[in-house]
């Protein structure tokens, strides 16, 4: 059913023709005022809705006024603290920022420090299973003999299997360190004891089961030793006087050691024999012969060697002429021989070659400068060329060892003093000594 929209001025109209129009029909009429009716109240309800609605429509209006204007105020509002809860946000991201790039400079410090000092300490420490690792990628090569003998090699076969191999087997165990396959070593509470170690210590020329002795021995040492040292120290209840004397201990080798390489340093090449020769000559009475000294020639030949007679007159001379005789002759027949002339031995030393047996030694060779003697099966020959009893002035030759650490000693002493003077002045200088007075 189509509805025909009209506005209030249309029904208005109507109303006023139907009022003073003349009707033929009352029932006409009647339906007529029942239409008129009706339509006012459908006009007035039509006037109401259209009111409504506009009503309606305004205070949306207003309220969407109202809305943008609370909008803009709460905006403007809203800018003037935005401000402050960015900055501290900002202030929160950079110590976060700050604090990752510190602990990125401490790692980056940590990891130089740790290659540069302690990688090796740690590639070495015998608890790193890579070290086994590293090793089964190195090939070991041949040790040769001074003649190019093979001590010691590595077979390699087809599948990368190696194989040490000692030609020699224990023969030169001293040498290579090995004549099995293997590696060895002794652990106690985390000791050890490697086989170098116990090579380096194990004597040269030892069959096979003295060494194994000897080893078994000295591991058998260094274990008790390691474990009377572990209980020694879990029963002291206090070290400190243990701690100290280390300590001092410590303190007196590290200096005695600095002084004798300082002292080595510049000292060893300031003596000259002139510094020696005059120290020798102002000390005369410090050195003085405590044993006898000579000098000489000593033969031994067998009694059926032949031109005794010559030898007789070669060893009483001291020509060069006669020295070369006896040393040809003494290359094909002499049992002994000893030249020296041209040096200090005591005569202790001499004697010893000599079946001689009197009460006073000194007196006879003092008399006796040449010396035949015999026993039942060789000849003795001995001519002595220069002597010095017990209490003489020793020889500069002889004395020259003993002038010259004398003189190395006062020069240390002195240099010594020295040295300990200028580093006194210089801690002075400095203000480094303080003193603290009750």
């Amino acid at each position: 059913m189509k509805t025909t929209k009209r506005n209030k001025k249309d029904l208005i109209d109507i109303d006023i023709i139907d009022l003073n129009g003349s009707s033929k029909d009352g029932g006409k009429k009647k339906s007529a005022g029942k239409k008129t009716a009706s339509a006012k109240k459908t006009a007035g309800g039509r006037s109401a809705a259209s009111g409504t609605k506009a009503s309606g429509r305004k205070a949306a209006a207003g309220k969407s006024a109202k809305g943008r204007q609370g909008s803009a105020g709460a905006s403007a509002s809203g800018g003037e603290s935005a401000a402050p809860v960015r900055r501290k946000g900002n202030r929160e991201f950079a110590v976060i920022t700050y604090f990752f790039l510190a602990l990125f400079i401490c790692l980056s410090g940590y990891f130089v420090y740790f290659l540069q000092f302690k990688s090796e300490d740690f590639i070495n420490n015998p608890y790193n299973a890579r070290l086994a690792t590293l090793s089964d990628t190195v090939i070991r090569g041949r040790i040769l003999s001074a003649d190019g003998q093979v001590l010691a090699r590595t077979d390699v076969a087809e599948d990368g299997t190696e194989t040490r191999v000692y030609p020699y087997g224990p023969m030169f165990a001293h040498a290579v360190g090995y004549n099995v396959n293997g590696m060895a070593g002794v652990e106690l509470d985390g000791n050890f004891l490697y086989r170098e170690d116990l090579q380096s210590v194990l004597p040269a020329g030892l069959s096979k089961d003295d060494s194994l002795l000897f080893a078994e021995h000295y591991i058998r040492n260094w274990v008790e030793d390691i474990l009377l040292y572990d209980k020694a120290q879990s029963n002291i209840p206090n070290n400190g006087e243990i701690d100290k004397l280390v300590e001092n201990y410590r303190k007196a080798l590290i200096m005695h050691t600095y002084q004798q390489a300082l002292i080595h340093q510049r000292l060893s090449e300031e003596i000259s024999e002139q510094d020696l020769t005059e120290y020798y000559e102002k000390n005369q009475a410090l050195f003085k012969v405590e044993r006898p000294l000579m000098k000489g020639l000593f033969i031994k030949v067998p009694l059926t060697a032949p031109q005794l007679g010559n030898v007789r007159r070669w060893y009483k001379t001291e020509t060069r002429e006669a020295v070369e005789h006896l040393e040809k002759y003494s290359l094909q027949n002499a049992v002994k021989y000893e030249y020296f002339y041209d040096k200090w031995v005591p005569v202790s030393e001499v004697l010893d070659m000599l079946p001689l047996k009197v009460p006073n030694v000194d007196e006879y060779l003092d008399k006796n400068r040449h010396v035949e003697l015999k026993d039942t099966a060789f000849h003795y020959f001995l001519n002595v060329s220069d002597y010095r009893p017990v209490g003489e002035q020793e020889p500069y030759e002889f004395a020259r060892r003993q002038v010259k650490d004398m003189l190395l000693n006062v020069k240390q002493v002195e240099f010594m003093k020295q040295v300990k003077d200028d580093l006194y002045q210089r801690a002075v200088k400095r203000d480094k000594i303080k003193y603290y007075l009750e």
